[in-house]
């Protein structure tokens, strides 16, 4: 495909950064990053390179109408040349403003979703948060139920000198077991909100992109 084709010509550009070190051609939106300063070197010679074919037509438009010849008249021929040359560099210049206005149009498409993307990630790792909460709070209350029926059943048996030791030894195991249980999933518990407390590269990657989706808007 002809854009596709354009897109890898360009990523075979050079990336460098302000002192001509080749930097990672990995996009990052971030101002403060050395692909922000490979993106204005690429748009500083793009700048120079549009101006300098300026200022190319410009001389040469003042040359063409400056020369005439002993009888006064310019010279058809070099007019000819001179209007096919304008209206070659005119047709460059419109495919190349077509191309940026489709560029630009597959950019903010590309964004939009992007946006979306990332609130509806951002949205459920919120909501996750909030459920994790909601279940440390229960596994803490069933680690403190579970230590007042020990607490309960110890001064029970210390009570009672002739309870049955069959059916203690039963209760025993199985409170053994629902503690284990509780402690796993505090572990997990933990696992989890080590996780959830990472999403601050999320939230990064959501401030750039909002102000990417800013700059793009005003």
């Amino acid at each position: 495909m002809f854009v596709q084709d354009v897109i890898n010509l360009i990523h075979r550009i050079p990336h460098v950064n302000f002192r001509f070190r080749s930097v990672s051609d990995v996009f990052n939106y971030d101002l403060q990053s050395e692909y922000a300063q490979a993106i204005a070197i690429f748009a500083i010679f793009s700048l120079l390179f549009g101006l300098l074919l300026l200022l190319i037509i410009t001389i040469t438009w003042v040359c063409q109408c400056c020369l005439r010849k002993e009888t006064n008249q310019r010279s058809r021929r070099r007019i000819r040349n001179f209007t096919i040359g304008l209206f070659t560099i005119s047709v460059i210049c419109f495919a190349l403003l077509g191309g940026c206005l489709y560029g630009n149009e597959r950019i903010n498409r590309s964004v939009t979703k992007s946006v979306n993307g990332l609130e509806d990630v951002f949205r459920n790792l919120k909501l996750a948060a909030s459920q994790v909460n909601i279940i440390r709070d229960t596994q803490e209350n069933a680690t403190k139920h579970v230590d007042d029926l020990v607490k309960l059943i110890d001064k029970k048996t210390r009570e009672t000198p002739d309870y049955n030791k069959t059916l203690l030894e039963e209760v025993d195991s199985a409170l053994t077991a629902v503690s284990d249980h509780v402690d796993d999933v505090k572990n997990k518990l933990l696992n989890v909100n080590v996780t959830l407390t990472d999403i601050k590269k999320i939230e990064k990657a959501k401030l750039y992109v909002d102000r990417f989706e800013y700059d793009r808007l005003f």
